[in-house]
């Protein structure tokens, strides 16, 4: 996704040329501003906030008070969603109460202290731009959650996100949420700079282009946002702070797969509740289809329903005598996907190379059906024509052979 930064307007009323001045030096010094300013005419000044429809507006009440706040009146009649300054050099609670009624959003006292109208202004612009990345969002959050640990969603989070990347060309980031013990750094074999923790410590001062810079990127254009460093620093992480990540993320990125931990604390089922799809990883043994039903109920609970929750089955045999039908029932939900057995060594060598299956053996029956797996969940995300193009070229190759 291409990302813009626009720049934040403001319109500068005041007919009094010596604070005008002062004021506009203050501004002009703010990046990624544009100011323009109006010190005769309160009619042209109107003329210029419809024009420009700013972020902000700023009036001076001196030397007329009266005609200010009819205008002050005016801005917030016809253009609500402006934050209106209002500044003076009388600040008795009248003037205060009487501007905050006419719609004002901050009161500056004259002569203007430079770090208290930079603090205002740039507490606007943080906002309307933090409301315009929601606005913009994208990007759809697929979470993908073990029934118990160890039942392989990290393999199927990074195969995924290999598949996507590279046979759909989309932007996907990796978002690590096993936070203690993640591990698709390694599975990737990606260094990251920077965690989950630096994003988290900078979230007021980070804006898209410098997260989008934090996040490494591997051959195959997969992004990583990595988990900790330090065991103990994942309790610095919070619920809000992953709602602010995924807000960025989903500006970003066309995908964005998070990689769980198996517990419901506070930062996963924040997590869970940004994600549009939720797939559940299961086992076929009792110990993992108890907990499976479990993890279902809960989320049925939280209102959750079978088109953002979707079960898959990984690791099954075709030998192995199993009545999936019964296991539904006895579930009360439907399998979305069965994911077939890998032979061992090609699995530890994949995790040793750090190269997902679904790079280093595409025509695998696994990689095969991950490539399935995606097409099924979301029609045509990966076309024909691509999935089979390697395939083709090998079969071309074998009959020059022959």
């Amino acid at each position: 996704m291409k990302i813009e930064k626009k720049e934040a307007h403001i319109v500068l009323i005041d007919l009094d040329s010596a604070s005008c001045r002062v004021m506009e030096a203050i501004l002009h010094e703010i990046p990624d501003i544009q100011v323009q300013s109006e010190s005769r005419d309160f009619v042209k000044a109107f003329d210029l906030i419809k024009e420009v429809e700013p972020s902000i507006v700023i009036l001076n009440l001196f030397p007329a008070e009266e005609p200010v706040f009819h205008l002050a009146e005016k801005i917030t009649r016809f253009f609500p969603d402006m934050s209106l300054f209002i500044t003076s050099k009388q600040t008795d609670s009248t003037l205060v109460i009487r501007a905050m009624r006419a719609g004002a959003r901050e009161f500056i006292c004259q002569p203007v202290a430079k770090d208290e109208l930079i603090k205002a202004v740039m507490t606007v612009v943080k906002k309307k731009r933090q409301s315009e990345i929601e606005k913009a969002s994208k990007g759809k959050v697929m979470t993908f959650f073990g029934a118990r640990g160890g039942v392989g969603t990290s393999t199927i989070v990074t195969n995924i996100a290999s598949i996507l990347a590279k046979l759909a060309a989309k932007d996907v980031v990796v978002v690590d949420l096993n936070l203690q013990f993640g591990s698709t750094a390694l599975l990737l074999n990606m260094k990251a700079k920077y965690s989950i923790v630096d994003i988290a410590k900078n979230i007021e001062n980070i804006d898209l282009q410098m997260m989008q810079s934090m996040l490494p990127k591997n051959d195959t254009g997969i992004s990583l946002l990595a988990p900790p460093y330090q065991i103990e620093e994942a309790e610095s992480i919070t619920a809000g702070h992953i709602g602010h990540v995924f807000t960025f993320l989903k500006n970003i990125f066309d995908y964005i797969i998070v990689d769980t931990h198996q517990g419901f604390d506070d930062v996963t089922l924040r997590a869970l509740d940004e994600s549009d799809h939720i797939f559940i990883v299961t086992f076929l043994d009792v110990p993992t289809i108890y907990n499976t039903k479990r993890c279902l109920d809960l989320f049925q609970k939280i209102g959750y329903d079978q088109e953002k929750v979707r079960l898959i089955v990984n690791r099954y045999s075709n030998k192995a005598d199993i009545n999936f039908a019964a296991m539904e029932k006895l579930m009360d939900y439907p399998i979305f996907w069965r994911l077939p057995e890998q032979n061992d060594m090609s699995i530890a060598q994949s995790i040793n190379k750090g190269t997902p299956i679904a790079q280093m053996m595409p025509q695998s029956d696994l990689s095969q059906n991950f490539i399935s797996m995606m097409k099924n969940f979301n029609g045509q995300l990966i076309p024909d024509d691509k999935a089979g193009k390697d395939k083709k070229k090998k079969s071309k190759l074998k009959k020059k052979g022959k």
